[in-house]
């Protein structure tokens, strides 16, 4: 028995053959649902596998890249005839060393609920609520492959990017008539940390498991939430901030636009919003395929950040050593140029209140700034 990664058409419909004998025959799915148009060679970020017997195929999955380093299986299946006798465990098993192989750090699926032992079995844990999909119970389940780069990185995140006086001098001039703060990707906690030390009243956000615990250490009050998800924060602020390029980990202007609308909904009467990315007028204008590397003596640490253009966002590979080891990772980045935020921020009822290009507040160049940083206030009505 082998598990084949599909690139030949004729294989291609065996597979489709299985699926639709275990999806349509046996369990009355509807063709319509069952093949759709993730069913397709052509596209790189979906995979194909089959799982065989000489050329007999005998086991059908397809995986879906989400991100550089996580990926959506689906339509796994196994032909009746050799079904309970542990040839599904090890069907699975050999998919997930593909991706491994090709430094995915976790993957997901919608099991059905009359499978869930099975992938318990296989090391996945469910989460949410039961869901129908086709008239079946269904239920999302996770299984984490290898260690996250940022879970790595988060163990040296403070080092890497310290709280240096300027950004100090900056949150505490941005913060001086504000009383309740939300820090959105919050990482270890640095600035929530400060802003605390300074009399403000601070709820932050992240997504990182081992980020939050970082920021929890600091006495933080934490949640795990994705920054598109604010809106249902049951709480307004007087001020929020967004730093350290965490905007532009969104993927496009749309979901841009949703997150600042998010804000909007979020801040009190004359609220501030304070923004900081990187500066990719620079970087697209300049083709610049690295930013500077960060050395850090104690402990000793080098940081590797290259950049890669592709298909409109940029592939972030950031490379980290620390004690002879290597941990690696790619992000696609949506490269936001500051006309493009100037006008997103507009239209989602903000006035600029400043832009400067780093945080030694020099007056922004598109040409020659290192950063973007933003100050915009909330207008009475978004439209106005």
């Amino acid at each position: 028995m082998k598990t084949t990664r599909i690139s030949d058409p004729q294989l291609f419909e065996k597979y489709l053959a299985l699926r639709k004998e275990v999806f349509v025959d046996e369990q009355q799915v509807d063709i319509s649902l069952e093949i759709d148009y993730y069913d397709t060679l052509d596209n790189q970020l979906i995979d194909h596998f089959a799982f065989m017997v000489k050329d007999i195929v005998i086991g059908t999955c397809r995986g879906i890249w989400t991100s550089f380093n996580r990926v959506r299986l689906g339509r796994f299946s196994i032909h009746n005839s050799i079904r309970h006798q542990g040839f599904g465990l090890k069907f699975l098993r050999s998919v997930e060393s593909y991706y491994l192989d090709n430094n995915v750090e976790s993957i997901y699926l919608h099991a059905q609920v009359q499978a869930l032992p099975f992938y318990l079995q296989a090391g996945y844990l469910p989460k949410g609520e039961i869901f129908d999909d086709a008239g079946i119970d269904h239920i999302e389940c996770t299984k984490i492959l290898k260690p996250s780069f940022y879970g790595q990185l988060a163990k040296y995140y403070d080092a890497i990017f310290p709280l240096t006086d300027l950004k100090k001098s900056l949150l505490t001039n941005w913060s001086k008539e504000l009383s309740t703060v939300l820090d959105v990707g919050c990482g270890s906690g640095l600035q929530a940390h400060y802003l605390l030390s300074i009399g403000k009243n601070v709820l932050a956000i992240d997504i990182n498991d081992e980020m939050i615990q970082k920021a929890s250490d600091k006495n933080i009050d934490v949640l795990k939430m994705d920054m598109l998800e604010i809106h249902k924060l049951n709480r307004t602020f007087d001020g929020i901030y967004c730093l350290g390029n965490t905007l532009v980990h969104l993927d496009g202007t749309i979901y841009i636009e949703g997150f600042l609308k998010g804000c909007f909904e979020k801040l009190n009467h004359d609220g501030s919003l304070l923004i900081q990315i990187i500066n990719y007028d620079k970087v697209i204008n300049q083709q610049l395929n690295s930013l500077p590397t960060i050395r850090v003596n104690k402990p000793k640490i080098e940081f590797i950040r290259n950049y890669s253009f592709v298909k409109g966002k940029i592939d972030f590979h950031g490379i980290l050593y620390h004690q002879k080891k290597r941990y690696e990772n790619h992000q696609l980045l949506f490269p936001l140029k500051h006309a493009t935020l100037i006008r997103l921020l507009k239209k989602t009822g903000f006035d600029i209140v400043n832009t400067y290009g780093s945080f030694r507040l020099d007056p922004y160049s598109k040409d020659e700034s290192e950063s973007l940083i933003i100050i915009a206030r909330k207008r009475h009505h978004p439209y106005e």
